[in-house]
């Protein structure tokens, strides 16, 4: 068993990843950030021009950088109006994207190996293997 830190899904601050953290507690997901060492922005500041050039600031920079998207959950389910057009376009943008839950946070994008996402139904269904993190403390995962 070992334990399951912020930098296990959203990686080290000197790797030049563009990521995108989406769910619905804000606080949660900027000290989930802060935990990895990672400057973080709200992904709705930012205008149609700069995310064009996410990706070559990054790049050029070296440095991490997490995006938050905050969405509303209904009874525990993304409400799918609420990832709207602007984070669907980002989520193209960026290196991963990692959903934050209420009480965990799981990658979705890309996918570990063993990982598998399923529509049944008009619902998206992601599973993998439990290396999730409880927020705001760590989970112990095999």
């Amino acid at each position: 068993m070992g334990t399951v830190g912020a930098h296990h899904l959203l990686g080290r601050p000197d790797e030049g990843l563009a990521i995108l953290l989406v769910g619905p507690d804000y606080g949660g997901m900027r000290q989930m950030a802060e935990l990895a060492g990672i400057e973080a922005r709200d992904a709705g500041r930012l205008q149609t021009a700069d995310a064009r050039m996410l990706r070559t600031g990054v790049m050029i920079s070296g440095r991490s950088l997490v995006l938050i998207g905050s969405t509303v959950e209904v009874e525990g389910l993304l409400d799918r109006s609420a990832f709207g057009p602007w984070l669907t376009s980002l989520a193209y943008a960026v290196d991963r994207v990692v959903y934050a839950g209420s009480d965990t946070a799981v990658m979705v994008h890309p996918q570990a190996p063993g990982a598998w996402t399923e529509v049944r139904h008009g619902l998206v269904t992601h599973h993998r293997a439990p290396d999730a993190m409880a927020l705001p403390e760590l989970v112990t995962a095999p």
